[in-house]
């Protein structure tokens, strides 16, 4: 043992955390005279993957995954690894020039492919980004649902944006290729109801009502689209299976309290106040503004 190694020895036993740091380094040197001995090693990435990752030392895996390629170049499981290294850094160029080399070479990469649609969608290129997770999701391989998730989340801002007819397309792709999500479902139904798109989006209620006929925030959802057009009757019907369900009669007020409050509507405003107190006799808000509302139109007191 040299006195360089003893000096760095004593160190270590002074400071725990650069004894730590030092394993660490020793396992990635070791890791590299291994690939040097076997460079065609399949094992060498999870290998490699598990010495810094885990404790989320990006720099020091990066320098491992460079240093490894150096040895193999043409491995594209490790330029993934060093890719994803950057991107996790936020060094966001270096990781796309990565991620299109890999896909120079290896068009069919998905991993590669769903990493160029986080980065286009970082820059809100919203058309690209669709294009990626398309690809990926059509592929139905490992990163299958998280770009059902990523193109989920850039419907949501197409909605926010008013892109109804672009955001519809894209919950179409989805369902074709993943037909029982009931998530992009309820938004298949919302967003055709927020279109105008009545009996799009009653269909799309139906089906999802009957893979969760429980659910009740989907059967508040429908009790409200029934009710934006127009159907009363049917929407109250609705709002009381809710209410079956989970005891929740907060819409229902919500509903009455739009109607009296911002629409000025004491008629409409009426039927929800009292379906209310037939769940909930003492409510007090719809109690309060139920006997309001029927001393102002003249009506009997009492639930009907």
């Amino acid at each position: 043992m040299n006195s360089t190694t003893r000096s760095n020895r004593r160190s270590a036993r002074r400071h725990p955390q650069s004894e730590i740091a030092n394993r660490f380094s020793d396992a990635g040197e070791e890791t590299v005279l291994l690939f040097q001995k076997a460079p065609g090693l399949k094992e060498i990435v999870p290998l490699a993957a598990g010495i810094y990752e885990p404790q989320e030392w990006f720099e020091d895996a990066a320098n491992l995954y460079t240093r490894l390629l150096e040895i193999a170049p043409a491995r594209q499981d490790i330029r993934f690894q060093l890719a994803k290294a950057h991107f996790r850094m936020e060094r966001r160029d270096i990781a796309e020039g990565l991620f299109k080399q890999i896909l120079s070479d290896e068009p069919t990469h998905e991993g590669a492919r769903y990493f160029l649609g986080l980065l286009a969608a970082f820059k809100k290129k919203w058309s690209a980004a669709i294009d990626s997770f398309q690809t990926v999701i059509r592929a139905k391989g490992s990163y299958f649902s998280l770009a059902i998730y990523q193109l989920h989340f850039i419907v949501r801002i197409l909605v926010d944006e008013g892109d109804l007819d672009g955001a519809l397309a894209q919950l179409e792709f989805i369902l074709a290729h993943d037909p029982v999500n009931t998530d992009v479902l309820a938004d298949k139904a919302l967003v055709n109801s927020m279109a105008g798109r009545i009996e799009a989006a009653d269909k799309a209620y139906e089906r999802l009502l009957e893979l969760e006929p429980w659910n009740s925030s989907y059967v508040n959802d429908y009790a409200l689209h029934l009710l934006g057009s127009g159907r009363t009757e049917e929407a109250m019907a609705a709002f009381d299976k809710s209410i079956k369900i989970d005891g929740n009669i907060d819409s229902l007020e919500n509903m009455g309290s739009h109607y009296f409050f911002t629409m000025k509507d004491d008629e409409r405003a009426l039927p929800f106040f009292e379906r209310v107190l037939q769940a909930a006799p003492m409510r007090t808000k719809s109690l309060v503004l139920a006997e309001w509302i029927r001393a102002k139109l003249g009506k009997a007191s009492g639930n009907n």
